[in-house]
């Protein structure tokens, strides 16, 4: 299993990223089959597809929903 941790400490990143009632990581897991968590100021991204992971990592804020 891959994994990946961000670091995310700007409250108002943070809102971006994780969108209203955690929409938008609820839209990472879906689209590209990973579990994402955040915790004290933490982003994890972890799954099975390494490339999956890392697409979803690289990206900043992560929020690519196509996966090629």
């Amino acid at each position: 299993m891959a994994e990946r941790t961000l670091s995310v400490d700007d409250v108002r990143e943070q809102r971006l990223l994780f969108g209203s009632l955690d929409r938008n990581l609820r839209a990472i897991r879906e689209r590209w089959g990973v579990s994402v968590s955040a915790r004290r100021g933490n982003l994890r991204i972890a799954g099975d597809d390494e490339a999956a992971v890392r697409e979803v990592a690289k990206s900043s804020p992560p929020l690519p929903l196509s996966h090629s």
